[in-house]
């Protein structure tokens, strides 16, 4: 049985396989303040989820860049107290298996390539935009290599006159800070055509760094920016590529880091 956990910056779901294809059982909960309480709570609830059958490993996907060798989490503008004191030897006391860290986009962006809609591309680019802006490239179902991971909510963008990081500009936590209530409740259309303008000028940047046959568009946030805004400003900013990749929602929700997981421990069982 394989323990599958997205830690968010908002929001952790936890999950248990025991076949690696389905999901028998899942919980959600607000992301504790630290590593510790975070680990204890995941470790309850798999507790409640158990079936008895044996624990073979955990797969945690977290919101933050991990070390190159995936063992620690070393940066994350959204859990800052986990930073160093989330730690793969830690988690692997507490979970009592032995534990795979990752990316939370990286393994959404596999889950969507797996069991979502990108399915059928073999060189999917994922964007993700909720409590933060995330993604990742994959190639033939597998997460493209990279050193520390992909930050593309760090990229540079051009806002109110000056060079702003995207995920400063549209992220559900600095949308929230600026007009004070959840993204979902704002109704402003011409707030949200804004937010998709900038949004496709980071997806720009995306496209022509990453060159993928599809697009896959997911999180929270993501949900109320309109697609065809993005769209078109893609059609007049692109010049050098003859055509631009498909655009499409995601289909796996909340769960798609969960998908992504599992795919990750079938390849680590082989």
């Amino acid at each position: 049985m394989v323990i599958l956990v997205d830690i968010g910056g908002t929001k952790t779901r936890v999950a248990v396989s025991a076949d690696g294809k389905t999901i028998f059982g899942k919980e959600t909960f607000d992301t504790p303040d630290t590593p510790k309480e975070g680990l204890e709570r995941v470790r309850t609830t798999v507790q409640k989820l158990y079936n008895g059958e044996p624990l073979e490993m955990a797969i945690i996907g977290i919101a933050g860049v991990c070390s190159p060798d995936r063992t620690e989490l070393v940066q994350s503008p959204h859990l800052p107290k986990w930073v160093h004191h989330f730690t793969v030897s830690d988690a692997t006391i507490s979970l009592g298996v032995p534990v795979y860290f990752e990316n939370d986009a990286a393994l959404g962006a596999l889950g969507e390539a797996t069991e979502g809609a990108g399915k059928d591309c073999s060189i999917m680019a994922y964007v993700t935009v909720g409590t933060g802006v995330g993604g990742a490239r994959i190639v033939n179902k597998t997460i493209d290599r990279t050193y520390f991971g992909f930050e593309i909510g760090q990229q540079l963008v051009s806002f109110e006159g000056e060079a702003q990081l995207l995920e400063k500009v549209l992220s559900g936590s600095t949308l929230e800070k600026r007009y004070g209530t959840s993204s979902k409740n704002i109704k402003d259309e011409k707030m949200w055509n804004e937010v998709a303008q900038i949004f496709a000028d980071g997806l720009y940047n995306t496209i022509v760094h990453w060159s993928p046959q599809c697009v896959v568009l997911g999180g929270s946030v993501m949900k109320d920016i309109p697609l065809q805004i993005v769209a078109e400003r893609l059609v007049e900013r692109m010049h050098i590529f003859p055509e631009l990749p498909r655009l499409v929602r995601g289909e796996l929700g909340d769960l798609c880091g969960i998908y992504g997981g599992m795919a990750l421990a079938h390849t680590l069982h082989r």
